[in-house]
């Protein structure tokens, strides 16, 4: 049985569904720009090679703008998208010798 804190919605621009030990099907969208072929194999391996510890990977696909993920946690999601978008970047970044976050505020 779910218990009151297993399941929130939450909003800023967006709605946010979180409940413990869902499945999710998530989409991040860059700020601006595109990835190359490089960058996007950069976010590829980071999502595939960072979950087993706070994620269960079941899908992605990763676009020159955009990815979509399928994934199962426990954790909070809000903390495993900050984590996972913020690596990300850091990578992207090192790779271009820029700074600063690539990704939208919110995923959907």
């Amino acid at each position: 049985m779910l218990e009151k804190d297993d399941f929130t919605i939450t909003k800023r621009n967006l709605p946010h569904w979180k409940m413990k030990g869902a499945t999710y099907f998530i989409t991040a969208n860059l700020m601006k720009g595109i990835l190359t072929d490089v960058e996007q194999q950069i976010v590829y391996d980071h999502i595939k090679n960072g979950h087993p510890e706070h994620y269960e990977l079941l899908a992605m696909t990763i676009m020159p703008d955009h990815f979509h993920l399928i994934f199962m946690t426990e954790k909070d999601l809000s903390a495993v998208m900050k984590s996972m978008k913020g690596i990300a970047s850091r990578k992207i970044n090192i790779r271009r010798g820029t700074t600063g976050t690539n990704w939208q505020d919110e995923s959907y």
